[in-house]
């Protein structure tokens, strides 16, 4: 991450994880991204997309964006923009909304699910320099950063598809979670870990200044997520990875339908036992951040 000491924290197969002594991020040695062929392989986006879709609810950090009373100029561009729902949510709120993704069944969904016109499956590598002449007010990219092998080229490649004075708004994984609730946390799909101090720094090195940076507060919408991740059937994760594999929407039809009935039965557990969450204030799964690109 920067030319400064690192202590080492463990292994994790063939990877070794470091935090900076300097910027307190924590990495993976090697940092290599496995590339789409990965995930498309494993279908971990594609399956994990699908399990928000199409229940039409905006994700925390979403709404981090979408609920603040302005509007960040009018072209954004969502780096990693899934199956799409937030982009549709954008447009409501006055933005000319963008994406893209390199995993070609997310694309897909985007397009014939939601009908968005303005999305490609591409890397951030090849729309920089197919669209090199294109810019933009505000870049969103959630949950993107943590998968860059390269964080600081990345980083440099968003300030220049920015328009002067541009925005960005991101989210990472949080390191110092309460519960251990963001699934495949590790190498080779997660190459840093990221603490608030961390996440400023860098943001702030790399020439953007910090208008908001904050954790989420652990709620019901964590241990939906928590209670997901350890009690599994797995029959919905199959008719899924079938439906996309063979182009056969009615069985990820069946899978969303599947989904949809155990979350409901996880709501009403969490709900429960949302309100004893309060008085703990216990450190949700995600960070999110807001930044300006200073004016040089």
């Amino acid at each position: 991450m920067c030319e400064a000491g690192r202590a080492f924290i463990k292994q994790h197969k063939e990877y070794s994880l470091y935090r900076c002594e300097k910027c307190d991020v924590v990495f993976s040695d090697p940092m290599k991204n496995p590339g789409a062929e990965w995930y498309e392989k494993a279908t971990f986006q594609a399956l994990k997309n699908l399990k928000t879709f199409p229940k039409n609810r905006l994700q925390w950090n979403h709404r981090q964006l979408l609920d603040d009373n302005v509007v960040y100029g009018k072209r954004l561009l969502d780096i990693g923009c899934g199956s799409g729902f937030f982009l549709t949510q954008v447009t409501k709120k006055g933005y000319e909304g963008y994406g893209i993704d390199f995993d070609r069944h997310i694309i897909t969904i985007a397009k014939e699910w939601y009908g968005l016109k303005n999305v490609s499956c591409v890397s951030i590598d090849s729309f920089c320099e197919d669209f090199s002449g294109e810019k933009f007010d505000t870049i969103a990219f959630f949950e993107v950063l943590e998968h860059q092998d390269n964080p600081n080229r990345f980083l440099d490649q968003v300030k220049n598809l920015l328009k002067p004075g541009g925005y960005i708004a991101l989210s990472v994984p949080n390191i110092n979670r309460d519960l251990n609730m963001v699934e495949g946390d590790c190498p080779p799909n997660h190459l840093t870990r990221w603490t608030v101090t961390a996440l400023e720094r860098f943001i702030e090195n790399k020439g953007f200044e910090i208008i908001r940076c904050e954790e989420k507060k652990l709620d019901y919408e964590d241990l939906i997520v928590y209670l997901d991740k350890n009690i599994r059937f797995k029959i919905g994760s199959n008719l899924a990875r079938y439906g996309i594999e063979s182009h056969k929407n009615g069985y990820v039809k069946k899978a969303i339908s599947l989904w949809e009935t155990k979350e409901n039965i996880l709501r009403g557990v969490a709900m429960l036992l949302a309100p004893f969450l309060g008085p703990l204030s216990l450190k949700g799964s995600y960070l999110y951040c807001l930044g300006r690109l200073n004016n040089l």
